[in-house]
């Protein structure tokens, strides 16, 4: 007899079932588009750096997505050894071919911005 399946085993299976799947869920999540876009515009930047251009996103929200994005391969983390230490992050080659993807988005949504605000 066959056992139905979880909702969480159904979510993992569908993820798997559709390319976009994972994508989607990480690139879907709050404010990881605009972190994304920053820093191709930028090539490298500090965690303040990025508080300072998405003013609305908390210190907790950014630290969380860059943990998603370097986890999943799409941000790395570079921490230079000088007096102050600090921390760089951009984009790894998958990133740059994830945000090359997405800048047809970004030019739609902008061209949607300017239509609506009129």
């Amino acid at each position: 007899m066959e056992v139905a399946a979880t909702k969480k085993e159904k979510a993992r299976h569908d993820a798997h079932s559709c390319p976009l799947g994972g994508v989607v869920d990480l690139i879907g999540k709050k404010w990881t588009l605009p972190i994304i876009n920053l820093m191709g515009n930028r090539q490298k930047v500090r965690f303040s750096e990025i508080i300072q251009e998405i003013n609305a996103i908390s210190a907790k929200t950014l630290s969380a997505r860059l943990k998603d994005l370097v986890q999943e391969g799409i941000v790395r983390r570079e921490v230079i050894p000088e007096m102050p230490p600090h921390v760089e992050y951009f984009l790894t080659e998958e990133g740059k071919q994830l945000r090359g993807a997405l800048t047809s988005l970004f030019m739609w949504a902008s061209e949607r911005r300017s239509r609506e605000s009129r």
